[in-house]
């Protein structure tokens, strides 16, 4: 396989840079490099529901907003767990390994007069910079990230107070009178979404936690906002087409047959 191949081509080329450190690395080898390329070629792969299409974010929504309302009368658990779902469809970011991560100290929110915004920083996020987010308040206040995520951060500050300065938005053993509340690690988060995409009616075998971040950018270029916009938006590289390759996926591209073929027409008889 691929996958055995390319294992094989790392353990021989961390021996061969240590022992000829003078030639060029194997990868770049051009033996090598034409070997990896016919194999590529040679194998057929059929995309995945999941690197083909993509679920309607209104499932979701709609989920949050029969399931997960009014916010001033959720405990604990289901504030944190709506708060969790607002920021993945409002930054468009990794569940995992940017929401999952968040430290409280880079939530910032800000008030001018009667609006309300929150400025995040995902502090290690995977492309290596700190990136930052500006998210303003909207109408209905039952899906609107920043009330939420105010209420969120305004309801468990008391439990915040022992936990050491880069503890995590998002916390572990929120509820419990047993367990210590502590920082919630990524994977949890990661599941904590895709439990809520379950319950909400969404296949969770061909769609992880991670599709959110597919179905969010997608339903905001669907809505009529640019591609441009939303990769500024959720700070993917302008120089790249990695949202357009791998996370737009609008319901446009369902097959549709346009061409109706029809039984020809028989010449009437005389």
């Amino acid at each position: 396989s691929s996958t055995h191949l390319n294992t094989l081509r790392s353990s021989i080329a961390s021996v061969f840079s240590v022992i000829h450190s003078d030639k060029p690395p194997i990868a770049e080898q051009s033996l090598i490099k034409d070997f990896f390329t016919a194999k590529r070629n040679s194998e057929v792969k059929i995309p995945t529901e999941q690197q083909s299409a993509t679920w309607d974010l209104s499932i979701l929504v709609d989920y949050i907003k029969h399931h997960l309302s009014p916010t001033d009368e959720l405990n604990l658990d289901q504030l944190q767990l709506k708060t969790i779902l607002l920021i993945c469809i409002a930054t468009m970011w990794r569940p995992r390994s940017d929401i999952g991560r968040l430290q409280y100290r880079d939530i910032i929110l800000k008030q001018n007069g009667m609006t309300s915004s929150i400025r995040i920083h995902a502090r290690t996020p995977k492309e290596s910079q700190v990136k930052s987010i500006t998210l303003g308040s909207i109408e209905d206040e039952d899906l609107c990230p920043v009330r939420t995520t105010y209420l969120f951060i305004t309801q468990t500050a008391h439990l915040r107070q022992d936990l050491p300065e880069d503890r995590t938005l998002f916390l572990a053993y929120i509820d419990s009178n047993t367990k210590p509340t502590t920082s919630v690690r990524p994977s949890t988060v990661a599941n904590w979404v895709k439990a809520a995409m379950r319950k909400a009616g969404i296949d969770i075998k061909d769609f992880q936690a991670h599709s959110i971040r597919a179905a969010s950018s997608t339903k905001a270029v669907e809505l009529g906002h640019s591609i441009q916009d939303v990769k500024k938006h959720a700070n993917w590289s302008l120089n790249s087409n990695t949202f357009e390759n791998f996370y737009y996926k609008p319901s446009s591209q369902t097959s549709l047959s346009l061409i109706h073929i029809s039984e020809p027409t028989r010449p009437e008889p005389i």
